[in-house]
């Protein structure tokens, strides 16, 4: 588990540091000292919504978050993301009268995303998520039930989440981009009763639409 998170995490280093390298504008000789607020440096930013598919406790999940970034000369965002469960993850642990628990999940923080290629109308980015958030087991059927809520009757966590991801994304228009892909999700472990720590832990499938001045 240490090995996967040390592998990750440096793979996301050596991203952030290629995205870094602006190929499209090279440095002048006697020019090579550069400011974040030089004039070759560009700035924009996008708000975006992402829906996402994977699975909790061997069961289909489905996941809506929302990311917000300033983008830095095309090739670095800097931003904040979060996303929450969207649908009842039943558990094998029950409450009052046999009646089964379900999972509620989220989550937020902070986002990097190095952009490869931006100026290309189909290129690479590799969004990181580092966020913390929460995971409780409440009874009956979270979306559904009509019952009133007792807050004794959950049991919660607090959960820290490391999210890398790879997208293609596509510019669809000069203020409008779509983007799909893979992340995989690795959390600090879990402590639910009958849970297995690791619960969360997970590939995911997601796709992304992003408005803003890129």
């Amino acid at each position: 588990m240490k090995k996967t998170i040390t592998i990750l995490f440096s793979l996301s280093l050596l991203s952030l540091s290629l995205a870094g390298q602006d190929t499209t504008n090279p440095v002048r000789r006697g020019d090579d000292i550069r400011t974040l607020f030089g004039n070759d440096i560009s700035h924009g930013g996008y708000g975006g919504i992402t829906m996402g598919y994977t699975q909790i406790n061997d069961e289909d999940a489905w996941v809506v978050g929302g990311r917000a970034a300033w983008i830095i000369n095309h090739s670095f965002a800097l931003g904040v993301g979060g996303f929450g469960l969207m649908n009842d993850i039943p558990v094998d642990q029950y409450w009052q009268e046999e009646e089964k628990m379900s999972l509620i999940v989220g989550y937020g923080g902070i986002l990097l995303e190095p952009i490869f290629m931006a100026r290309q109308p189909v290129h690479l980015t590799m969004p990181i998520l580092v966020a913390g958030g929460a995971i409780s087991m409440a009874p009956g059927s979270y979306w559904t039930s009509e019952q009133d809520w007792d807050p004794g009757a959950y049991h919660n966590d607090i959960i820290f989440v490391f999210e890398p991801g790879l997208e293609l994304e596509l510019n669809l228009t000069r203020f409008m981009r779509l983007s799909g892909g893979v992340s995989y999700r690795l959390t600090s472990e879990i402590e639910l009763p009958g849970m297995e720590d690791d619960i969360l832990n997970g590939y995911a499938a997601t796709f992304s639409l992003k408005f803003g001045k890129f």
